[in-house]
């Protein structure tokens, strides 16, 4: 594979936060995760490494590589590593396993060739920054990929040159690493070494036959197997091949591979042992087997089955010698161990590593004629995965694997008596998928089996320990998707889903006819560039929270997670979450203010399709996974209201879509101070040209379901993977006017009730208990979509609190009896909206036009929240008055703000009050700090208390007269004083 992956956000199965490590007490110490360097390093070529045997195996036959495809690139984790031990901390590892390449360090495999420094350099590099970050390295010296050059020499462990070159190998590296390091692993399951690359030739070096001669045995059917399945290929090699001796040469290499590990030990144990204190061991695999029936000739088929495998390592560095039956059934191709050489090898570990994933079945074959002998036949031993058409577990897409949890109990307790009760570490215990690109989204979010998987194992190996095995670590394969061997890319194992075809596309905007002053966003307030100086305003105001907005398209440029991260992005939000907590104040996270990646819309319509779900889950599992680990508060809509509304009914926000006005209301009581639009950010200009692109009857409805089906979705998500371990809160912020009945009459009461279920209650309602608004359900009919049972069940109660944005009131009266010309979100409530009753404006207006100041409004709000949601917690996300731009006088509106000081002081007092009476409100934000771009009015209204200066290129910040109020407020927040003294928390 030739391009560098992009790390997608953890499928969830970090193995520490299953059901909690601490449920293992006191006996297990680590649990980490593990890659190997022919897998993840990639930099084939680079850094003086010399080429492996697997270089050599996947450029001469890419034909027995599932997707023909190759390590040189791999995960790119030579490069990448720093990034990836953050990951690692993130997530809580305690230690990490990996590999070193052989021919890094020694390009030619033998040390008078010479030692690559840089490779040295790399390794010690990897150790210093695991450690640095609380993690232990568990370094396994061989992990199959043989140096080519010993290979081209003197055939690799086919000859016994090797135990020498192997013993200067690890020597340098005890040497260069053992004051650090502290578990040595000597082999990577030498059983698959030996198999599939001397018997089966599917792994590197190639050696063996296409297919083993079956055993011929009149009971077999299609379910039948006469070789193990671990790690399978699942694709036939395009070419057969015959060009080695897998009667001899799996025993020969194994023999060699045994020297070798022994010759290591003893090395470490006598030079370095005593003054590094570390511990070495070796690591076999376990493919366990069950009796196929409860027959006698099953049972020992069995146990031959676990010698031919695990026997076959364990018993001679248990007890220095080959299982017996072993002996008994391949007798002199078997080679013996001198006496020397079996004492050596007899207790040749501190710990025993132990990969486990999958189950069979064992039947004997005894009685089965061999017309060529193999290591496959020799057991005489047929594997099957189904009995009476019932498989033994779940079978995993990868196609070898069955799920079958009980088999790592089966074996531990296997291992305890049979091999003395060793200290027993697994190092590699995961599941295997198939990967689908096209599903890619799904893969990297949803991983139930995969989860599963992990906690039933746990589970298992948790009662082995409690019935006195020594398991003193666990190990996921693998952290990382990976080059899976002769599976190549096509078998995904890890935690981390890998992008191996990532890049990145950017997106614009239009519709400037529609903002008030012309303007856009792209300079903003340049907070991008001055968010340091802004946090240090913060901290000397004494801002105890600040909330803002992520950029969907900053972080995900295209909008969608396979097509590419901003890691820009990325640490931008990074850095201002670090700086915020560093200056003592709280982030609070919105997740989506209104700003749909415009890759979404082209793509398919953005909130109008159903799709963005999916899209939108990838987005906040990305922000969960970087940004979690310290924002405790997380927001995932931001007035979804008025992003339907504004967006998709009179067109005058992003992305413009609706009618340029709706169709009037007819009342004989209409005056010139009645509206049948609801005004909220409302821009004070007419657009410069009428459109109708949208359909205001339907396209709302159907933005606001998608917009609650995305956030349930979200908060699911929280809830499943990352709540628990990140200890945070998570809900949504809804807009809310407060609606004052015009008349005392039951008609205008139903009305503003009606006009409180078609602004809040569209969205309060479903999160609270699962379903719209009767009200709703009534004057829109079918044109309101419906929530299935499951969607139903996953909105009700989905928010640990409630955000809520004030900022003014209306007078509500009934238009139930007006004809409708044409249908539309805006006249379907049948209400009319005015501020005036009796030539009296419900409070005085502020200079931006929709806003009359109505405080006591606030206090209505929290006591209908209270009574009619099951008084939720409560944060004012927003509340604030906006002023309109008056440029010449600037000076005068950076000094004297007497208008917003009260609105202040007057909705504070109010709000306190409401909290006397029994609402749980937990914090309040000022919408908002500085002047910025507001939406379809631009920059044309100014909701800051810090003047923002924009004809200056420096956008230079004045502090209003708001500011200088609310710095002294937060000194002392008894200063406002309600008519029942309670003091204000503004934060949980």
């Amino acid at each position: 594979m030739g391009t560098t992956g992009t790390r997608l956000p953890p499928i969830s199965t970090a193995a520490t936060n299953l059901f909690g490590n601490a449920c293992f007490g006191s006996y297990s110490t680590y649990f980490g995760s593990k890659p190997t360097a022919s897998q993840y390093e990639g930099a084939a070529k680079e850094g003086g490494r010399g080429p492996s045997i697997w270089d050599d195996f996947t450029k001469r036959w890419p034909g027995r590589i599932t997707d023909g495809s190759n390590g040189n690139t791999a995960v790119d984790f030579y490069r990448q590593f720093k990034e990836d031990v953050k990951i690692m901390k993130k997530m809580g590892l305690e230690a990490f396993r990996f590999s070193i390449s052989w021919s890094r360090i020694l390009p030619c495999g033998q040390l008078n060739l010479g030692i690559n420094k840089e490779g040295i350099r790399f390794y010690n590099d990897l150790i210093d920054e695991l450690i640095a970050n609380g993690i232990t390295p568990f370094v396994t010296l061989f992990h199959w990929d043989v140096p080519q050059a010993l290979e081209d020499a003197y055939g690799g462990f086919l000859s016994s040159k090797i135990v020498a070159d192997f013993c200067d190998y690890v020597d340098l590296c005890f040497w260069e690493f053992g004051d650090r390091v502290k578990y040595w692993i000597t082999l990577n399951e030498p059983w698959s070494f030996s198999k599939f690359g001397y018997a089966t030739g599917t792994n590197a070096p190639g050696r063996g036959a296409t297919a083993a001669t079956p055993l011929k045995s009149s009971p077999e059917d299609s379910t039948w197997s006469f070789e193990h399945s671990h790690r399978s290929n699942t694709s036939t090699p395009s070419e057969p091949f015959d060009n080695g001796n897998p009667a001899t040469e799996p025993y020969i290499v194994t023999h060699n591979l045994l020297l070798a590990h022994a010759a290591a030990v003893d090395m470490y144990r006598k030079n370095y042992q005593g003054c590094q204190k570390g511990k070495i061991g070796i690591t076999n695999v376990v493919p366990w087997v069950k009796p196929y029936t409860d027959s006698r000739a099953d049972i020992d088929a069995t146990e031959r089955a676990l010698d031919f495998c695990l026997g076959w390592f364990l018993d001679p560095v248990v007890y220095g010698r080959y299982p017996e039956s072993m002996r008994n059934l391949v007798r002199s191709r078997l080679p013996e161990f001198s006496d020397i050489e079996s004492e050596k090898l007899k207790g040749s570990y501190d710990f025993l590593g132990i990969n486990y994933y999958t189950t069979q079945y064992a039947a004997d074959a005894s009685n089965c004629y061999v017309e060529k002998l193999s290591y496959i036949t020799d057991p005489k031993v047929k594997y099957t995965s189904v009995r009476n058409g019932v498989p033994i577990g779940p079978q995993a897409s990868c196609g070898w694997l069955y799920v079958y949890p009980q088999g790592i109990y089966e074996a531990m307790m296997h291992i305890k008596k049979k091999y003395r009760n060793p200290v027993i570490y697994i190092t590699e215990n995961g599941l295997g998928k198939e990967s689908i690109l096209k599903n890619r989204f799904t893969e990297a979010r949803v991983d139930d089996m995969r989860t599963n998987y992990h906690i039933d194992h746990l589970r298992c190996l948790r009662e082995s320990i409690d019935d006195g095995v020594r398991v003193k670590g666990y190990f996921v394969w693998s952290l990382f998707d990976n080059f899976e061997w002769s599976a190549g890319y096509t078998n995904r194992f890890g935690m981390i889903y890998i992008e191996f075809r990532d890049g990145n596309f950017t997106s614009i905007g239009c519709f400037s006819g529609r903002i008030s002053d012309g303007s856009n966003g792209n300079m903003g307030i340049d907070f991008y560039h001055q968010f340091k100086e802004d946090v240090k305003i913060m901290k000397k105001m004494g801002l105890e929270a600040f909330r803002f907005s992520i950029s969907w398209s900053r972080v995900l440029p295209s909008g969608q997670l396979n097509l590419g991260i901003n890691k820009e992005g990325i640490q931008f939000y990074n850095d201002l979450i670090d700086d915020l907590l560093a200056n003592g104040i709280t982030p609070f996270v919105t997740l989506f203010h209104w700003d749909v990646p415009q890759a979404l819309e082209d793509a398919y319509g953005g909130f109008l399709s159903s799709k963005i779900v999916d899209d939108f889950c990838d987005y906040v599992d990305l922000c969960f996974w970087e940004f979690g680990d310290r924002v405790k508060h997380w927001i995932t809509l931001n007035e979804p209201w008025w992003f339907s509304n504004g967006g998709y009914v009179t067109g005058a926000s992003a992305p413009g879509r609706g009618a340029t006005a709706a169709t009037p209301l007819k009342s004989s009581a209409e005056d010139s101070t009645w509206s049948f639009e609801l005004s909220h950010r409302s821009c004070t200009i007419t657009s410069s040209e009428p459109f109708d692109n949208g359909n205001p009857a339907t396209e709302p409805y159907r933005v606001a379901h998608n917009l609650l089906l995305a956030h349930a979705a979200a908060v699911d998500l929280y809830r499943k993977n990352y709540q628990a371990c990140q200890k945070g809160k998570i809900g949504i912020t809804n807009a809310v006017h407060w609606m004052e009945p015009y008349t005392n009459s039951k008609a205008d009461i139903d009305a503003a009730e009606r006009a409180l279920d078609f602004m809040f209650g569209w969205f309060m309602d479903p999160v609270v208990n699962g379903h719209y608004p009767k009200s709703m359900k009534k004057f829109v009919g079918n044109r309101l979509p419906e929530f299935s049972h499951t969607e139903s069940e996953k909105l009700k109660g989905s928010y640990d609190f409630i955000g809520v944005n004030y900022y003014t009131a209306r007078y509500v009266s009934d238009a139930s009896n007006s004809h409708v010309e044409k249908l539309s979100y805006t006249t379907d409530p049948k209400v009319k909206y005015t501020t005036v009753r009796n030539g009296v404006p419900i409070g005085p207006q502020a200079s931006c036009g929709w806003i009359y100041v109505y405080p006591q409004g606030i206090y209505e709000v929290m006591m209908y929240t209270k009574k009619k949601y099951k008084n939720p917690v409560i944060y004012i996300t927003e509340n604030g008055l906006g002023e309109e731009s008056s440029l010449k006088n600037r000076f005068t509106e950076a000094r004297v703000d007497e208008m917003r000081t009260n609105y202040l002081i007057d909705h504070l007092r109010c709000l306190r009050e409401a909290i006397d009476d029994g609402a749980k409100v937990n914090g309040y934000f000022v919408w908002s700090l500085f002047d910025s771009f507001e939406w379809a009015s631009g920059y044309t209204v100014r909701f800051g208390m810090i003047y923002i200066e924009y004809r200056d290129g420096k956008f230079t910040r004045y502090p209003k007269g708001s500011a200088k109020w609310y710095m002294n407020f937060l000194k002392d927040k008894d200063t406002v004083k309600p008519s029942k003294t309670i003091l204000l928390p503004t934060n949980e």
